[in-house]
């Protein structure tokens, strides 16, 4: 999905693949958003943040905001290189790469993982900066000009003069 302002989201495992003896770490990779976004907020399994103590020490995280030049996670390379290599970037693709120890108290099973996520960068023509924003003028002249996922209007065809008036209300 494309993400404009803030939303709590979780995503599609794109991998969930196990590793070391007696497969004590699980690997999960979740992709989120179309990129690029702004920032990952917060994490949560099961709906319970990632700060509660049950989980200390037991996963470490690596997000990727989803620009179109964003590199494969160094992390997962590593960790599992005959499943994921340099080619593998998701580029344009928020997403979060979580490794998981084994603690039968902390997990329940594969947790549903979920993030708080500060949606998509977009351009702002009254000062002509891109950034992030919950101003729906904003984000909807983004959806009209954007030829991934919009509607691939040329920014030309837009008037931003009216943009500009609704964005300022």
């Amino acid at each position: 999905p494309v993400i404009y302002g803030t939303r709590r989201i979780g995503g599609t495992r794109v991998l969930t693949e196990p590793s070391g003896s007696d497969n004590t770490y699980l690997h999960v990779v979740i992709a989120h958003a179309e990129g690029e976004i702004d920032a990952f907020s917060a994490v949560y399994f099961d709906d319970v943040i990632s700060t509660d103590a049950r989980f200390s020490g037991k996963f470490t995280l690596e997000h990727h905001v989803g620009t179109d030049a964003q590199t494969a996670s160094a992390a997962l390379i590593a960790s599992l290189p005959a499943l994921w290599g340099s080619a593998h970037k998701l580029s344009g693709v928020a997403y979060t790469y979580a490794q998981l120890t084994f603690d039968q108290d902390a997990w329940h099973g594969l947790p549903v993982i979920s993030v708080d996520i500060r949606g998509r960068k977009v351009y702002d023509p009254r000062d002509s900066s891109t950034a992030w924003t919950e101003n729906p003028a904003l984000c909807l002249r983004d959806y009209m000009t954007n030829t991934r996922y919009g509607r691939g209007i040329a920014s030309t065809d837009i008037d931003d003069t009216t943009i500009i008036a609704a964005a300022n209300y």
